[in-house]
């Protein structure tokens, strides 16, 4: 995602959506980046985003198991 005038693309959207906080955030794996989570903790946004598998690293059991109760509807 690239930055809007210094900005991460995620602001905008948060902003768009009016996004408030304490709501979560569901999201593709896609969207798993350190500073993606770091923008949400920032504005109060409870992180819903799944974890995905890193170079040369798998994803951990318990990384396993929080992608799939974020993939199922109301379980967080």
């Amino acid at each position: 995602m690239g930055d809007t005038a210094g900005r991460p693309a995620i602001l905008n959207l948060l902003e768009k959506a009016h996004i408030q906080p304490g709501a979560r955030i569901h999201a593709a794996k896609a969207y798993s980046s350190q500073k993606h989570r770091d923008v949400l903790k920032s504005h109060g946004i409870k992180n819903g985003i799944q974890d995905k598998a890193a170079k040369n690293h798998s994803v951990t059991r318990r990384q396993l198991q929080c992608n799939s109760l974020i993939t199922k509807p109301g379980m967080l």
